[in-house]
C-alpha cells in the first residue's frame, strides 16, 4: 500500500481509468470535483474522506475545469512524492 500528496493549482482535469482496488483519499486543503462514473459529479473540500471500496474509473478536476488528461493508476508512483496537476 502507499499514499501520495496530490495537488493542483489552476485549471486542470485528470482522468483515471478503472482500478479495481480499493483507494482513498483526505481533502487536506483547497477543493475541487470529483466525478465517479456513474454517479453525478461533486465537490469535495478540506476535511473531505473519500473511501472507494473498488475503485471504477473517475475524473478529478479544478472548479473551471479543461478537458481531462488521461492518467493510468498503476503507473502512479509508489514511493510517496507528490503528483501534482495544473500550474506549478
Amino acid at each position: 500500500m502507499f499514499a501520495n500528496v496530490i495537488s493542483g493549482r489552476g485549471a486542470w482535469t485528470v482522468r483515471y481509468a478503472e482500478y479495481g482496488k480499493p483507494s482513498f483519499c483526505i481533502v487536506l486543503e483547497g477543493g475541487c470535483r470529483l466525478a465517479i462514473d456513474g454517479y453525478a459529479p461533486f465537490a469535495i473540500g478540506a476535511g473531505d474522506f473519500i473511501l472507494l471500496p473498488t475503485t471504477p474509473a473517475f475524473t478529478l478536476a479544478s472548479h473551471d475545469p479543461p478537458q481531462p488528461v488521461l492518467r493510468d493508476p498503476h503507473a502512479l508512483p509508489s514511493d510517496g512524492s507528490e503528483v501534482r496537476y495544473g500550474e506549478r
